[in-house]
């Protein structure tokens, strides 16, 4: 019974886990555009410029309240705060294979 719960558990957390460009088109375009091609209020590091593992190491970090980098820390925290581990790990992939793309183009 306790394998079968658990069986259920992952199941149900990986159906409502969000796709990175819907994270992006509902949390991040607003700063940081569709591709994540914009640098937030000039002051900011281009999130598609960035290594998958800078991305991942940030976002976990702001979503802890760790981080504070260009005074962003208490918005990036707010903004992280809903997103889970897989969420995180699969933005992070994502955000730099969008800066890939772009520059293929």
């Amino acid at each position: 019974m306790k394998k079968l719960i658990l069986l259920f558990l992952i199941l149900y957390s990986s159906i409502l886990a969000r796709e990175p460009q819907e994270i992006i088109d509902t949390i991040c375009s607003t700063c940081h555009g569709f591709t994540m091609e914009k640098s937030c209020f000039g002051v900011s590091e281009i999130p598609n410029t960035l290594s998958s593992s800078y991305i991942l190491e940030s976002l976990t970090a702001y979503r802890a309240g760790k981080k504070s980098d260009y005074r962003m820390g208490s918005t990036m925290t707010a903004e992280t705060s809903t997103l889970s581990d897989d969420e995180i790990k699969a933005l992070s992939i994502y955000v730099k294979a969008l800066g890939k793309k772009k520059s293929k183009e």
